[in-house]
């Protein structure tokens, strides 16, 4: 960052990226047809131009990099500019870091808490918990599985990986919930694990979101929530949360967002594995879903830390974060 740099490169440089507008971010807002408002892109500003560039780059990115679908995940993304520029997208993610595994700075841990997900990547994140315990990475006295009330879904989780664990606790596959399969996982993995098997496990089970006639799935926050209810006073005072590239930055935004909304004193660090890329359209989805989740999440964090600084144009300490 320099006082050179422009308005929407302040508020990137708050979210960690310095330098993101040559590193692709300006290529990715292209290639979904976003225009930079030009008042964001120089520099002096007027007042209250950063908050501005912070909101726009909000509302730009929900509506472009995270379209409203009755899709899942794991379904082809709406956008036909994703599709069609997948192979752009994902050689942007890797230039932004975004495809990379991540180490912890400690290596003692009270807790590990592991994010749920669809069978493949929650099986990728367990088998991350175990190979970080194996190599001696991390210690820790507890494991936590962050689930949402949802079924199984043969599409995501797939028909076998349902159907074994409906074998295994003698019930219809209709009833195998996100809950039971990622339970079914962990058991697996660690039967075999010295390091890991007499580790005390809770599985957290996010109650479903009901608004009048519909139900929603449960998010991130609401795992989070549900986590820290459940401890008690003391508890888990340093924890490792593990989650997966493209979300990792997404999801340590989660967490500090209710970390701060709830007032909640704990030292966490978020951690994943790297994925690896393809030319897929639904792998730049997740990119980009996970890049505007980054910002909507942290939108409270960084607005607190525009409030601190100097109008637009200022140094700052490399790595305010």
């Amino acid at each position: 960052m320099t006082e050179e740099d422009s308005c929407l490169d302040v508020v990137l440089g708050l979210y960690g990226y310095e330098n993101m507008m040559q590193q692709g971010h300006a290529e990715l807002l292209e290639l979904a047809g976003i225009k930079i408002p030009e008042e964001y892109t120089y520099c002096p500003c007027q007042e209250g131009a950063t908050h501005n560039a912070h909101k726009w780059l909000i509302q730009a990115t929900q509506e472009k990099f995270r379209p409203k679908s009755t899709k899942k995940r794991w379904e082809e993304p709406a956008f036909e500019w994703i599709s069609e520029n997948s192979i752009q997208v994902l050689d942007i993610g890797e230039k932004l870091g975004l495809f990379g595994r991540t180490s912890s700075k400690g290596k003692d841990f009270d807790c590990v808490a592991v994010f749920g997900a669809t069978v493949p990547t929650m099986e990728s994140r367990i088998h991350d918990l175990v190979t970080r315990i194996e190599t001696k990475e991390l210690t820790t006295k507890q494991v936590f599985l962050l689930t949402g009330e949802r079924y199984a879904d043969i599409n995501g989780d797939g028909e076998s990986a349902i159907q074994r664990v409906a074998e295994k606790l003698n019930t219809a596959p209709s009833q195998v919930t996100e809950a039971t399969l990622m339970s079914s996982i962990y058991e697996d993995m660690v039967l075999n694990t010295q390091k890991l098997k007499n580790i005390p496990v809770t599985t957290i089970n996010a109650p479903a979101k009901k608004e009048g006639a519909k139900t929603f799935r449960p998010n991130t926050v609401d795992t989070i929530v549900a986590f820290l209810d459940t401890l008690q006073p003391g508890e888990c005072q340093t924890t490792l949360f593990i989650s997966q590239a493209p979300y990792i930055k997404a999801q340590a935004e989660s967490v500090r967002a209710v970390m701060y909304m709830r007032r909640h004193k704990m030292n966490f660090e978020v951690v994943g594995e790297r994925v690896v890329t393809t030319t897929n359209t639904l792998m730049a989805y997740h990119l980009l879903i996970a890049l505007a989740g980054e910002f909507y999440g942290g939108f409270d964090r960084v607005s607190r830390k525009i409030d601190s600084l100097t109008p637009c144009c200022f140094r700052y300490r490399k790595n305010p974060l």
